[in-house]
């Protein structure tokens, strides 16, 4: 009897993954940029559908490889969180001096998506999101 409650928690256990889906962002490259501000920043996230990257600083390649699995499904998950279609091109308060700005590049089949957001910009929580996530992976890959 033992054997088939613990057989029967198994198979619900399992079966409670199977009704998820997986969120599918189709891409053929994303591309955050980091520049200006005070001390001149100039760095690029290029990422391809396979989860290759390329991190660049001030022109040059600096580190290339390929992101984990959760990283690409993460990635994947905030690109399609973001209403493309609906974004200003660029977000940002033409009061701050040496503004820091991030661009995120989109590009897919059939179009191409940019938008810029700068010191004291107020984008769409979902860009933010998206950007905050974009930092984070550039900061780490490229260490």
């Amino acid at each position: 009897m033992r054997a088939k409650a613990w057989l029967l928690a198994v198979v619900l256990l399992a079966a409670t993954g199977c009704g998820k889906e997986s969120v599918s962002f189709p891409f053929e490259e994303v591309r955050y940029t980091l520049s200006g501000g005070v001390a001149g920043f100039d760095r690029v996230l290029s990422v391809r559908p396979d989860g290759s990257y390329e991190i660049m600083d001030d022109g040059r390649s600096v580190r290339r490889g390929r992101l984990p699995g959760e990283h690409l499904r993460a990635l994947k998950e905030r690109l399609a969180a973001v209403d493309w279609l609906d974004l200003q091109p660029e977000y940002s308060d033409p009061k701050v001096a040496d503004a820091l700005f991030e661009t995120v590049i989109v590009r897919t089949e059939m179009q191409k998506h940019e938008t810029t957001v700068g010191t004291g910009g107020t984008p769409p929580a979902e860009l933010s999101d998206l950007l905050v996530f974009l930092a984070d992976r550039a900061r780490e890959l490229r260490t």
